[in-house]
């Protein structure tokens, strides 16, 4: 998945956007490939409004007829299953909920991941994300399990330097016992994995190797916490 930068900022200014708010903060927006298939995404910034119609709109391919659209899924801790949506364009074109056609469950928040699917008699698309760009450090609450995740920030941020390992991730000597980092393949069809190797305090791919995995601007990943590992609240450092 391409990312694009266009623009970062708009700083001082009071810019009006939907819904009658006005923002005095930096504003951004970012331009996402996303390939037919699967992308796990995120949004770079802070929305200005969450929902799917105000963050992705007619962005992807949508039908009245939902086995005919992309869809956008978010992970539900609760139920352990994903909730889904697709894109009804007939009337005034809106998301809907893939079970009751009703309003979406979920909104495309802050931090958090969806994936973002493509069928394949459908083309490949580029998004467009706007949103006001954090001056804050972000804290993002990891329950035991998976978690669906993608820090708000418009840079990339080094494993070393996330702060994952102070605020609780634990990693182990054997990678069977650490918690895992997982970013979605879409040229394999299967997750890169990474876990922190306390013995030489690195992290490290599943293979042993030093990895060069980054949290990246708009890509969304997986961290999976282990049954017997503890729960912890991330406190991503800003990067810039």
């Amino acid at each position: 998945m391409r990312i694009i930068i266009l623009a970062v900022a708009i700083a001082a200014l009071a810019v009006p956007f939907a819904h009658g708010e006005v923002y005095s903060n930096t504003v951004g927006l970012y331009k996402i490939d996303l390939v037919v298939g699967r992308n796990l995404i995120s949004t770079p910034f802070l929305p200005f409004s969450a929902s799917l119609d105000d963050v992705l709109g007619d962005q992807l391919t949508g039908s009245a007829v939902k086995f005919f659209s992309d869809t956008i899924e978010k992970w539900n801790p609760v139920t352990l299953n994903y909730d889904r949506t697709y894109y009804d364009p007939t009337g005034d074109g809106a998301w809907k909920d893939w079970d009751t056609g009703g309003p979406p469950t979920f909104d495309f928040d802050a931090d958090v991941a969806c994936w973002g699917t493509i069928l394949s008699f459908n083309p490949a698309t580029t998004i467009t994300l706007l949103g006001e760009v954090s001056e804050t450090d972000r804290s993002i609450e990891i329950a035991v399990g998976r978690n669906m995740v993608g820090p708000s920030f418009p840079k990339e941020i080094a494993l070393d330097d996330s702060n994952l390992v102070a605020s609780g991730f634990t990693g182990s000597a054997n990678k069977f016992f650490s918690d895992a980092l997982e970013w979605w393949n879409n040229a394999t069809g299967r997750y890169d994995m990474v876990y922190y190797d306390t013995g030489d305090t690195t992290w490290k791919n599943w293979d042993g190797t030093p990895t060069v995995k980054k949290i990246t601007p708009g890509e969304g990943l997986w961290i999976v916490v282990l049954q017997w590992n503890a729960a912890f609240t991330w406190s991503v450092p800003k990067p810039y």
